[in-house]
């Protein structure tokens, strides 16, 4: 009995370990002001500074001049970023990790994909039409060590 409660609580705890359903943000929706805004996804939130238009295409415009920068509410996995036109000319990544950025000169210096992403930054002239992100999943290393230390205690009872 208490090897199937084992069983069952570990099968339990790997269910939760699958990544979330990913939030895609597009820009069809009424924006007053595109140079910041909020969108909310069910399992992420998403603040964009610093852009210039949202075209009547629905897609989000950014100049050179400054930097459009999305902030994220917690880190996130970076699925797509669907550029109709154009790309940035430069691109900045903040982590959950550094408090530096990575800075690439473009975006084909990128090699993705990227995980724990707080706040990413665009320069150039580019039109995004979606953005797809997906809160970072807890990593399957830590499910395996609070399984075995669940089993340590059980065997520690087992022989007490």
């Amino acid at each position: 009995m208490k090897r199937t409660i084992t069983i069952l609580a570990f099968v339990i705890a790997l269910s939760f370990a699958s990544i979330a359903n990913a939030d895609v943000f597009t820009f069809d929706q009424p924006i007053a002001n595109p140079a910041d805004f909020a969108l909310e996804g069910e399992n992420v939130s998403a603040q964009f500074t610093n852009f210039d238009a949202i075209s009547v295409q629905n897609y989000l415009i950014d100049l050179p001049g400054g930097p459009g920068t999305i902030s994220f509410d917690q880190a996130v996995f970076i699925k797509a970023i669907d550029f109709v036109q154009g790309l940035p000319s430069s691109v900045s990544i903040w982590t959950s990790i550094d408090s530096d950025p990575l800075t690439f000169a473009s975006l084909t210096d990128y090699a993705g994909p990227a995980l724990g992403i707080v706040q990413i930054q665009f320069d150039g002239f580019y039109a995004m039409a979606s953005l797809e992100a997906s809160p970072t999943p807890i990593p399957g290393a830590v499910w395996l060590l609070g399984s075995g230390l669940l089993g340590l205690v059980g065997l520690r009872r087992k022989f007490d």
